[in-house]
This record gives C-alpha cells, structure tokens and sequence, in this order.
C-alpha cells in the first residue's frame, strides 16, 4: 500500500483540492490530523471506516462515494475511469450514459424470454446471454454514476442530496424496510 495513493486518497485528493478545503479541514471532519489526511492521500494508510461517511458527506462528491464503496467492497462496485484515456466532458458522459443504457436494455429484451424459465430449464448458451446482459447493466450503471458525479459538479447539485430524495421517494412507495 505504501507509495502510491489509493482509489480513495486519489478521489479524496482530487475533491478536496477542487474545493478549495485543507487536509486539516477535511481531517477536523472525520475528527483526524492533517498528517493522517495526508497519509490516506499518498497511500501510506486507508481512511478508517468510522470516519469514511462524514468525510464523503463533506465533500459531497460522487468520485469519492465511488471510491469509497470500491474500497469497502472489493471492487464489486463502479469504478472512477481514467480522464486521461476517456473524455469526462458532461455532454460526453451523458451521451455516453445514454448509450450504455440503450444497449443495456437491448440485451434485457433479448434475454426477457429467457429469463422468465427456471434456471434448471436455460441452456449453457442462454445463461452466457443472461451473464452477458448483466454485464451490459453493470456497464450502464457505470456510465450513469459518471454522468451524475460530472453533472453535480458542473451544475452544483448535491449528490448526497440526489440520493435523499430518491431514498426519499422509495420510501413513500413502500419499497423501503421501515428502520427501527
């Protein structure tokens, strides 16, 4: 781990920095120093995981919720792409969102009647349609979380706030386990 900055000191860097905020700022958060901030962003520590909510809610960045759940998960999550090899532009990435999500459904509507058989009952080559369809979900989900992390900041939304409201709306619904 020692040497180069993680996922997260990378995304936390990057945030920060963009928002005009010190590591002591961002430390006073998470109730740490600015050397154990500094630490995270080279990769010499991670960021404790008691401490990971405030500071994401802090910077509000969608980046950094990204990194932090790919941490957390062992990148069973959406990752940040390199800017450097795709564009990040809001018209790209919405454009690109859109994209994914057509071939995403596409190939929901070519695995709906394959699906809708018992698992027992779908070929070998059915369930590498299936497979592959999931794959194309996972590549839209992608695309959308890039488009909301570059539109929020472009626009000044809030993407904790975004995710509130559709929390928010579900729960109205009732599709939401009540908390006790």
């Amino acid at each position: 781990m020692a040497g180069s900055a993680t996922v997260v000191g990378q995304a936390l860097r990057d945030a920060r920095t963009r928002t005009g905020l010190t590591q002591a700022d961002v430390g006073a958060v998470g109730c740490l120093d600015h050397a154990t901030i500094s630490d995270v962003e080279r990769g010499r520590r991670r960021l404790p995981r008691d401490v990971a909510p405030r500071v994401t809610r802090a910077l509000d960045d969608g980046r950094v919720y990204m990194a932090v759940a790919e941490e957390a998960t062992g990148g069973a999550s959406s990752p940040w792409l390199d800017g450097s090899a795709v564009e990040l532009h809001r018209a790209v990435v919405w454009a690109k969102a859109m994209e994914e999500l057509e071939e995403a459904l596409d190939a929901m509507r070519k695995v709906m009647p394959m699906v809708l058989k018992p698992p027992s009952a779908t070929r070998p080559e059915e369930r590498e349609q299936i497979r592959a369809a999931m794959v194309e979900g996972i590549e839209a989900k992608t695309a959308v979380r890039h488009k909301l992390t570059i539109l929020c900041r472009d626009y000044g939304f809030s993407y904790q706030d975004l995710f509130s409201e559709h929390r928010r709306e579900l729960a109205a619904k009732g599709y939401l386990a009540t908390r006790r």
